[in-house]
């Protein structure tokens, strides 16, 4: 049985339908305030700042800037404020992206409205929450791993990929064309089981480099 004091939360989606069924929902437990709402990235960012929620439940795709850069400049605040993905994307990649970037739940919204309010309070009490859904894929993926090594010349490519550069600017330090360059990365994404860019400096900062920054350069996404 949980019991809490009161739990200020706030909503970032760009669907007002969307925000107004959360609102409703939420409103209906006593010990959720609801503290404000947003439809994009700067309003979300305003919310953080001004208003101070405990929890934010947050939309992957919102216009404006990207979910990516949201948590990174959240995260920097050192605020109390811990972030939950509400979202429809059920993609293990973008699961992967989001929580090696700091988001404490991933929620999907095909769920009933009892596991996110199950969600808010697990995490408002420092624990990690992701739909069931997610974790039994997960499992899955574990159950079915096999292990491909990553080559030198793939782990040059991932390195140089981190430092932001191109694929042109990476064949001219490697000497290599742009279209092998591109090779070496399908190769990588099949070896991780990733799909972006992203997903790929993410990994190689978390295995090969020392407090590494997310990434936070949006070219080439």
């Amino acid at each position: 049985m949980y019991s809490f004091n009161e739990i200020r939360v706030a909503i970032a989606d760009d669907h007002p339908i969307v925000r107004s069924g959360i609102i409703r929902e939420l409103n209906q437990h006593e010990e959720i305030s609801i503290v404000g709402e947003a439809k994009d990235g700067d309003e979300t960012l305003s919310i953080i700042q001004h208003k101070t929620p405990e929890i934010l439940l947050l939309d992957v795709a919102m216009p404006g800037k990207k979910v990516l850069p949201i948590i990174v400049e959240i995260k920097k605040l050192k605020c109390c404020c811990k972030i939950i993905i509400l979202t429809a994307h059920n993609d293990i990649a973008t699961f992967r992206t989001l929580i090696k970037a700091g988001v404490e739940g991933y929620v999907l919204k095909e769920e009933d409205s009892d596991s996110l309010i199950e969600a808010i309070r697990a995490v408002y009490s420092g624990k990690k929450w992701i739909s069931t859904s997610l974790a039994v894929s997960l499992a899955q993926q574990i159950d079915n791993f096999e292990i491909k090594p990553i080559t030198q010349r793939e782990l040059e490519v991932l390195r140089l990929l981190a430092e932001g550069k191109s694929n042109k600017e990476i064949g001219f330090d490697l000497h290599i064309t742009s279209r092998t360059v591109e090779f070496h990365l399908s190769n990588i994404y099949n070896k991780l089981d990733i799909r972006s860019r992203i997903d790929a400096v993410l990994w190689y900062n978390t295995n090969f480099v020392s407090n590494a920054p997310v990434l936070t350069n949006e070219r080439d996404y």
